[in-house]
């Protein structure tokens, strides 16, 4: 039993460092506004799926680490992926029952929350943001949410996170 628990711990944290290597890779200069937000969908999928196991806490520490990556202000994206960890916490029983589409729709309204959390942030601290950046990033997350579910899924039935 506890290497299973060990391996289901190992696996959370596998995904979680993939996407993090996802968000730092380098991308051309035309396509960085259309980065997906790869850490968050993580830690929201993982906190629809399992909040026994991933809560805020593992939201906020995602969130500083990237914030330490990215050369963003500390606490950024921690404050903004702890807001809407706590909001997929809060409705996580429902968001589960929602086919995929119709999730992608709740993850879209998270996402937008996300982006408008960063734009205030950044307005906060004098800089110009444009509007493909914050459209961009919520475009390209929102169509890869069904493909982030259904790998982690995967990942979720083969080491028999339950």
């Amino acid at each position: 039993m506890t290497n299973l628990r060990f391996s289901g711990w190992c696996a959370i944290i596998i995904t979680l460092i993939s996407a993090l290597i996802l968000m730092i890779l380098p991308l051309p200069h035309w396509a960085v506004s259309y980065r997906p937000a790869w850490l968050l969908l993580v830690v929201l999928y993982w906190v629809i799926v399992l909040p026994h196991r991933v809560g805020i806490s593992i939201a906020w520490m995602s969130g500083l680490i990237l914030d330490s990556l990215q050369g963003t202000l500390l606490g950024e994206n921690a404050i903004c992926f702890a807001i809407l960890s706590y909001l997929a916490l809060k409705f996580h029983r429902h968001i589960r029952l929602l086919s995929l589409p119709f999730q992608s729709l709740v993850i879209l309204v998270l996402l937008l929350l996300n982006q408008l959390l960063l734009f205030w942030f950044q307005g906060l601290q004098g800089q110009f943001v444009s509007i493909q950046w914050f459209f961009g990033a919520i475009i390209t997350s929102t169509l890869l949410w069904s493909w982030v579910f259904m790998v982690l899924t995967s990942c979720l039935k083969r080491y028999k996170l339950h």
